[in-house]
């Protein structure tokens, strides 16, 4: 499964994100590449692949056995999921502690990749009750596409397959995230909306869905891609998910993230594991909020790791150290009250 990032800000100006030059045809319309922007990621997993390699052959020149898993033993696509039933660990948390003291004011890098970045005001996105950037997002989408990489052999495929591929463009307007999902195998095109508002799907989506499904189709005549002409007479559907929302109008990034990792291109019986609209899920996706962000900002392909790493570790010792002193304090004025109370007596 190839995952694109596209941000349409306002007005209704669609931008689709690409790393390549677009083709320019001699009517002198400009078509999308549709470049998946995966190249650099299939040489980092290369590098990363190489570097194991390394590592083994220097443990078999010192006479120790290399012992690989089983691939049953490997974990499936299910148990590579996010978790959201269960409380965030002690690392997680620390996490959290250090996202919420990050400095608005300047520049500071936090996630570095060949295609992404995110600096202090996107990882301020990741607070509590704000809405996450559309970088936050497409540094997802790279992030799943690395993890990819990794997969079992009985985990469904969802990267570099060249005909039978769901593809997801990864949509932004108006500070509302959503995404467009073509499968090409069993040809579907559906929009996957966390927002329950505006049930007219014409007023919602301005003919976006329908210009981006023609820019896909044109892409695909010129490759000569057998299934065109049935992509092209799909029309986009609206999937009417149980946990969509009314009221929630800050997670909607944090929806998309979840979509993206969970959609296998089937709807039917499609259940991601979040409650209805309510107290259940505002604590799902709080959970969510701070495992997308350790997921992305301590992933071996950032750059920044060992920089955010060392950020946590400080901010963690100051909280420590003020802990230290407060307990100390405290201690020193229980110390003193039964002293007080004596001389008064």
């Amino acid at each position: 499964m190839n995952v694109v990032s596209s941000t349409v800000p306002p007005p209704q100006k669609l931008t689709i994100k690409t790393t390549a030059q677009p083709n320019v045809q001699s009517s002198g319309e400009v078509l999308p590449s549709f470049s998946l922007g995966l190249t650099q990621v299939e040489k980092e997993a290369e590098l990363e692949r190489q570097r194991k390699s390394e590592e083994e052959a220097a443990q078999v020149d010192k006479g120790k056995r290399i012992i690989h898993a089983a691939e049953v033993l490997k974990s499936p696509w299910k148990i590579r999921l996010t978790r959201i039933s269960t409380k965030i660990n002690k690392e997680e948390q620390k996490l959290k502690d250090w996202l919420l003291t990050i400095d608005p004011e300047g520049y500071f890098l936090y996630f570095d990749t060949a295609n992404a970045i995110l600096d202090n005001s996107n990882c301020i996105s990741f607070q509590p009750k704000q809405l996450v950037t559309a970088q936050v997002v497409d540094a997802f989408c790279h992030i799943l596409n690395m993890n990819e990489m990794y997969k079992a052999e009985q985990s469904p495929l969802r990267l570099f397959v060249p005909h039978h591929v769901t593809i997801f463009f990864s949509m932004t307007v108006s500070d509302h995230h959503y995404l467009l999902c073509f499968n090409i195998k069993k040809p579907s095109f559906e929009v996957i909306d966390s927002s329950a508002l505006q049930p007219d799907f014409d007023a919602k989506y301005q003919q976006i869905p329908q210009n981006i499904r023609n820019f896909l189709v044109r892409y695909m005549v010129l490759k000569n891609h057998s299934k065109a002409k049935d992509i092209a007479s799909l029309v986009p559907v609206r999937l009417e998910m149980k946990w969509r929302t009314e009221h929630n109008h800050i997670d909607c990034g944090l929806f998309v993230m979840r979509h993206m990792e969970h959609y296998q291109g089937v709807s039917k019986n499609w259940d991601c594991g979040l409650a209805v609209e309510g107290k259940v899920q505002d604590q799902q996706l709080d959970v969510l909020r701070t495992r997308y962000a350790h997921q992305i900002l301590l992933h071996e392909c950032n750059k920044q790791k060992h920089h955010v790493e060392y950020q946590i570790f400080e901010e963690h010792m100051k909280k420590a150290e003020l802990e230290k002193q407060k307990a100390k304090e405290k201690k020193e004025k229980d110390t003193k009250a039964p002293a007080k109370r004596q001389r008064r007596a």
